[in-house]
């Protein structure tokens, strides 16, 4: 079977797009299938070894050495921001339209000869589907929507919302979903609100969550002399309304309610200014740890020395699914997440991995951190939570689930 795969997200890219992209291929190799992936990544080989397909560049800061910890934007990397800002305002669905229908061009040639058996555009950004749009009336292949965030539900784009826009947006939507084979959501949640809004199309639309790829985890237990709780990606970078801000007001209050010094927070990310000034005297203290973002194989090292993971979502969002939370799972770490019931507190819930509590409770989550740092002392936190629905979360298993619905099993 050959499989194309068009994401704007790829190594050496880090974030959870990226992560969904190089699952596939990983699972698609595995079982022996060709991949093509199309990205404005200049490389000629795929993680997995995937033929690449070169794509019309779209801006990509360049990268420098990465400094071990965060540091605050330059002005030159805040004015690329701004434009990127103006440019999500302007076109429609994005910044990335007009090179989403240049990609379809150059895609449509490279793949005259490839003829692919099936098509897969992930977004966000949106302008992914673009690609498939051009692709359906070039190619003989199923072609495959995939969402990672919701379209219009709950759109991480401000000026998504705006009412002329917002209608515009709803009309590409539909498009898009009426013209592919089929569309798939990583969040239950979002799926589900697809079907309501689009009952005729209900057939086609297929939950799909990335899972945790289960090779890269060891099980062991970690050791640590102090009760060491790990976030592991971005707060308001990746949505505005997320903040640590109660979480660190809560582990404030608990630290000198309880006189206690045995307790240290570690996050791996990008962050904003104001985040950076908020983190500062905990750093300083000694409570805080702040490193930046590093690879997926790294990354679920660090999670495996913690022993328990935060998880963070903006209040009132209840559609995400953070790619995070597979980690966590796949770590099989017990899970504090801060969310309102919606689609992360649903799987945490179904997996047993975890507590859930209102991300704006700072009382909430002060009584919870105790309860889990009593447990850790007592040294029964593994003993904790039975993790016996997160199998089903594997990587491998869903993605035979999804292609077993879509008629083209691995």
């Amino acid at each position: 079977m050959k499989v194309f795969i068009a994401t704007y997200h790829y190594p050496p890219e880090i974030s959870g797009g990226a992560a969904r992209a190089i699952l596939l291929e990983k699972i698609l190799a595995d079982n022996g299938h060709q991949t093509f992936i199309l990205s404005p990544h200049d490389r000629s080989e795929g993680e997995r070894g995937a033929m690449m397909i070169p794509a019309v560049p779209a801006h990509k800061a360049k990268r420098s050495k990465t400094p071990p910890q965060p540091q605050k934007m330059s002005g030159h990397s805040k004015f690329f921001l701004t434009v990127s800002k103006i440019a999500d305002a302007l076109l429609v669905p994005d910044r990335l339209a007009f090179w989403g229908r240049n990609a379809g061009i150059v895609a449509a040639r490279r793949l005259a000869s490839v003829k692919p058996d099936i098509v897969i555009t992930t977004s966000p950004p949106e302008s992914m589907h673009l690609i498939g749009l051009r692709l359906a009336k070039k190619q003989n292949a199923l072609w495959i929507a995939d969402l990672r965030d919701g379209w219009t539900l709950e759109p991480l784009r401000k000026s998504a919302t705006w009412p002329i826009r917002s209608s515009v947006e709803r009309w590409m939507e539909r498009k898009v979903f009426t013209t592919a084979d089929f569309v798939s959501f990583t969040s239950l949640t979002t799926a589900e609100d697809a079907r309501r809004r689009y009952p005729e199309l209900s057939d086609k639309i297929i939950y799909f969550p990335t899972g945790y790829d289960d090779t890269l985890y060891t099980g062991k237990p970690a050791n640590n002399e102090k009760f060491t709780i790990i976030h592991t990606g971005r707060f308001g970078l990746s949505h505005g309304a997320r903040t640590p801000a109660p979480f660190l007001t809560a582990v404030g209050k608990f630290i000198n309610e309880q006189k206690i010094t045995d307790i240290k927070l570690v996050f791996y990310g990008d962050y904003h200014e104001e985040e950076l000034d908020l983190f500062e005297p905990l750093i300083t203290s000694g409570l805080l740890e702040v490193n930046r973002q590093v690879p997926q194989q790294e990354m679920v090292e660090k999670i495996g020395s913690a022993d328990v993971a935060l998880l963070i979502t903006a209040k009132g969002h209840l559609s995400a699914a953070p790619r995070k939370l597979f980690d966590y799972l796949g770590a099989k770490l017990p899970i504090l997440a801060l969310a309102d019931p919606g689609e992360t507190s649903r799987l945490v819930s179904v997996a047993n991995a975890g507590i859930n509590v209102a991300p704006d409770d700072v009382t909430a989550i002060k009584e919870t951190i105790a309860d889990l740092y009593g447990v850790w002392k007592n040294g029964e936190l593994d003993k904790r939570f039975t993790y016996s629905g997160a199998e089903q979360f594997s990587a491998e298993n869903c993605a035979r689930r999804f292609f077993s619905d879509i008629g083209a099993p691995l």
